[in-house]
């Protein structure tokens, strides 16, 4: 009987990946992963954490809300939204505990701070199955505090990149527009809609059949190439992908890798970046020690990072470079360098941050 549930269950997930890259432009990794995080949100009741979906374009009609249409007809308790009043997000949220499909995120992000502030608040703690947020709630005639749950399966989509903290909960699912030579079948929702509700009826299913073994699961193991939150927030997809079996423990955790290193450099903390730039300018032929003035040098010449333009459009200056390094517990000191003696910084100083940080 196991052995034929994971077969219906391998079966299901490609036939998922199929059904998405229909009607998508994605990669194998990509659609990889919206398979399993599809099933992943029937099977929520097992699981303490859930991974955000970061589907993010750096230009519209790149096939973001497609693909949020897509997993509409997939996912249990769809909520496809662009946008509503903080009060009701949050109770919606804590009282039905929906799949939210937040469409136009970039959008929302910018409105009104109350709005903007609460989406925050949702999503930087609704990853873990204990996440609350605080809402003032009128009981009688006064009012008083209320702290209600923000765990749920959530689908963010949007033009640029999620908040770093948000990001670092999130999958990112990155989106190019169709090249008109892709063989990309048009979305015709009352067309597909009976083939969609099927497959989310097997999901459910599968799911209900093996939610006691998902929740006496040992921990699965993790691909150490992620951080401790990304390991936390992928755990349950991957213990899915375990119970299936076949190629498909593998095949997620190397496209959870994948795309999670080709995000790394998306909204990337200035300090990690730094520490990253650092690591190569000493590492290409530099030698243990190297002037603030050449490192500053080094840095502002490199058309691909942010310092050229850090400080409001003008180049990363000494004080701003000490200022980043300085809670990394790194700081500029006297060196000699050949028969002058500048202040600069030292290899062995940046050993410890970068063996932490990177």
């Amino acid at each position: 009987m196991k052995r034929r549930q994971k077969a219906d269950g391998a079966v299901l997930v490609d036939e998922l990946v199929t059904f998405i890259r229909r009607f998508v432009s994605l990669t194998p990794e990509q659609a990889c992963v919206c398979a399993f995080w599809a099933v992943h949100t029937h099977a929520i009741g097992a699981a303490d954490y859930t991974p955000y979906l970061n589907i993010y374009s750096a230009l519209p009609r790149s096939g973001k809300t497609r693909l949020l249409e897509i997993l509409r007809m997939l996912v249990q308790k769809p909520w496809f939204t662009g946008r509503t009043t903080c009060s009701a997000l949050m109770r919606r949220i804590n009282g039905i505990h929906p799949t939210l499909l937040l469409d136009e995120s970039d959008t929302a992000f910018n409105s009104e701070r109350e709005y903007s502030e609460a989406l925050r608040g949702i999503l930087n703690t609704g990853f873990e199955r204990d996440g609350v947020a605080s809402l003032s709630v009128k009981v009688g005639g006064n009012w008083k505090s209320s702290d209600l749950s923000t765990f749920c399966p959530k689908a963010i989509a949007g033009i640029g990149h999620l908040p770093s903290t948000i990001g670092d909960r999130a999958i990112p699912i990155e989106l190019e527009r169709q090249a008109k030579n892709k063989n990309v079948e048009r979305l015709k929702k009352r067309k597909i809609q009976p083939e969609g509700t099927s497959l989310q009826k097997r999901i459910s299913g599968w799911v209900k059949r093996n939610t006691k073994t998902l929740k006496q699961a040992d921990e699965p193991p993790l691909p150490q190439q992620l951080n401790d939150r990304q390991q936390d927030v992928c755990e349950p997809l991957v213990a899915i992908a375990d119970l299936i079996g076949g190629s498909w423990p593998n095949a997620l955790r190397q496209s959870i890798v994948t795309l999670c290193a080709n995000s790394a450099s998306q909204d990337e903390d200035p300090h990690v970046r730094l520490l990253k730039d650092m690591r190569r300018i000493f590492t290409a032929g530099k030698p243990d020690r190297i002037s603030t003035q050449d490192a500053l040098a080094e840095l502002n010449a490199d058309e691909t990072a942010p310092w050229s333009e850090y400080a409001r459009g003008r180049p990363l200056s000494a004080t701003q470079l000490a200022s980043l390094l300085k809670p990394l517990k790194i700081y500029p000191q006297t060196i000699r360098v050949g028969n002058t003696t500048p202040k600069g910084y030292r290899k062995l100083d940046f050993k410890d941050a970068w063996s932490k940080y990177l």
